[in-house]
């Protein structure tokens, strides 16, 4: 019994050394220098099936990334119905970083996001 639950763990516990090993380079690799504040734009439309999918995808990428830097996540209203809007605020309410905002707004948005960064680099 012993020998049959040590084949089954040995392949596993492989997968973590590489996985481990890989997390280690990779963060050995990065660059020393501050880099700016990077942002995710995402055009939402009616119909939140691929949206749901797309949030997911992106909060997957960040908390498996080896940035310190955390993006900021900026939805734009394309003309989004009801069910899909209560679905942008569930996600703007669980995770930082994310914004909703309409077309015009968004250079807007994105100069505050930027003056923000400039000040918390100053601090």
């Amino acid at each position: 019994m012993d020998y049959t639950l040590g084949i089954l763990l040995l392949p596993l516990a492989c997968i973590g050394l590489v996985q481990i090993f890989g997390w280690m380079s990779g963060r050995l690799q990065r660059p020393r220098q501050p880099r700016r504040q990077s942002y995710y734009v995402i055009p939402v439309y009616s119909g939140k099936e691929t949206l749901e999918q797309k949030l997911r995808y992106e909060l997957f990428k960040i908390r498996w990334s080896l940035d310190s830097e955390i993006p900021y996540i900026i939805l734009v209203d394309m003309g989004m119905d009801g069910e899909t809007l209560d679905l942008c605020n569930r996600y703007m309410g669980d995770s930082p970083g994310f914004f909703l905002c309409v077309p015009h707004e968004l250079e807007n948005l994105l100069m505050q996001l930027d003056n923000l960064q400039i000040q918390q680099n100053r601090v």
